[in-house]
């Protein structure tokens, strides 16, 4: 009985150990580590989606549609309504509002060129000037090795900029800059050739022609340099 009692306890022992043993080995000392990376917005997101885009160019065709009709005055006033719609729908829908403020704003600085001038393809002249500077800043960015595709990423997501220091980056971000650099010099081009031949109905027509193509691939680009840098900041 002694015999058969003392193998009894020294199976439940080992038991005991084994279940120590294994649940130090499974025990959890430190919190699951987050993948950062996956949980930042992308570039997509911050330019608003294929949505941000869409409604990007809905005030300017709600204003050459109402000029087109019922002349300058009520089309500032559609154009500025569908702004304001715009606006709210993104709230509504717990979106983000970035490019829906930054439209607006646009909008009603073109509402009051146009106003001021009476010329319906005034509407669109912020929108070009806007293009060409980004065009020179971006291009200048890269001259002085500072690209621009490098300083925005980080700056939208708390970065460092030690990833100035790494060539793999440097060329990267370079890389990207220069495309945003081609897109915004193509649309400044288009939209002055049909300003110059006083065309505002085609001026919107080309900006909706160009601009998913062109934020495409700048997307595109930047989203490449971007894992490119990965883990150099």
């Amino acid at each position: 009985d002694y015999s058969r009692l003392r193998k009894k306890n020294s199976v439940t022992l080992s038991l005991v150990s084994c279940s120590h043993q294994e649940a130090r080995r499974f025990r959890v000392s430190d919190p699951p580590t987050v993948d950062t990376d996956r949980c930042r917005p992308t570039v997509w997101d911050h330019v608003g989606g294929t949505s941000g885009l869409v409604q990007s160019a809905m005030p300017s065709l709600a204003f050459v549609s109402a000029h087109a009709v019922a002349g300058i005055g009520t089309a500032i006033a559609v154009a500025i309504a569908t702004a304001t719609v715009v606006l709210v729908v993104r709230l509504l829908r717990r979106q983000t509002v970035r490019p829906a403020l930054g439209g607006m704003v646009g909008v009603v600085v073109s509402s009051a060129i146009a106003y001021r001038t009476g010329d319906a393809r005034d509407f669109f002249l912020p929108d070009v000037w806007a293009y060409a500077i980004a065009a020179v800043v971006t291009a200048l960015s890269i001259v002085v090795r500072r690209p621009l595709a490098g300083i925005l990423w980080s700056a939208l997501n708390g970065d460092s900029m030690g990833w100035q220091r790494n060539r793999r980056a440097m060329v990267g971000y370079s890389v990207a800059t220069g495309v945003a650099a081609l897109a915004f010099t193509v649309r400044t081009v288009a939209q002055m050739w049909f300003y110059e031949h006083d065309q505002p109905g085609t001026m919107v027509a080309m900006r909706l022609a160009l601009n998913y193509p062109l934020w495409a691939i700048v997307a595109l680009a930047w989203t490449w340099s971007i894992r490119r840098a990965g883990g150099t900041s």
